[in-house]
């Protein structure tokens, strides 16, 4: 029989603060977001995110031992756009902020507009959907729809990149380090492959407010 060893108060904070991002995460399944339209409520799931990000004491550490705790296979997602929200509070006060993941997260990135979001993992589909500005590093690849609606910014994947890559992308920059399954339709911006900037044939779209 093993000893019992009693949890110091450090331990127990941790434990608190990571059930209280569970909880959180937990709350905003229950909102119902439709998945069969999501990139209609992306931002309302985001908003409401970012609400309960800003009312929880956190670390980058705590935000990632939530992705290791996480066991959520059918939310990729509104995984995504949570902890999104968990980093964009925080990054607020720091530089950077880096993110562990070990396994795809769709919407890593969403709307980031400042400062420095480190993604070490295989990232999902969307990572960097509609992004306003600052930079995403992406240490492994990314999958379809990278830069997916971007205004400005610029987003690094160091290893390959899937379809539609910078798929209605209006500024910015996405530089792939490694091989890239294909373009989407681009209004602006640049887009380099392996350190060469790519021509462009942009596509015009008068619904689009440029």
């Amino acid at each position: 029989m093993k000893n019992y060893k009693p949890k110091n108060e450090k331990d127990e904070h941790k434990e608190f603060v990571l059930e209280a991002l569970l909880e959180g995460y937990r709350h905003i399944l229950k909102r119902r977001f439709r998945p069969d339209s999501f990139s209609l409520y992306a931002k309302p799931c985001y908003d409401a995110s970012l609400k309960i990000a800003s009312q929880i004491s956190y670390t980058e550490e705590d935000i990632n031992r939530f992705c290791n705790q996480l066991n959520d296979s059918k939310n990729p997602d509104i995984q995504g756009i949570y902890i999104t929200a968990l980093a964009e509070n925080i990054l607020r006060e720091y530089k950077k902020v880096t993110i562990r993941i070990n396994k795809p997260v769709d919407f890593l990135g969403f709307m980031h507009h400042e400062r420095t979001l480190i993604i070490e993992g295989v990232a999902g589909d969307y990572t960097g959907c509609k992004m306003e500005g600052g930079i995403i590093k992406v240490f492994g690849n990314s999958g379809y729809w990278t830069g997916n609606k971007m205004h400005d910014g610029k987003i690094e994947v160091y290893g390959d990149a899937g379809l539609a890559t910078g798929e209605r992308m209006s500024g910015g920059k996405i530089m792939i380090k490694g091989k890239m399954e294909g373009l989407g339709n681009i209004f602006h911006g640049e887009v380099w492959l392996t350190g060469k900037k790519l021509r462009l044939k942009y596509f015009w779209d008068p619904t689009h407010p440029y």
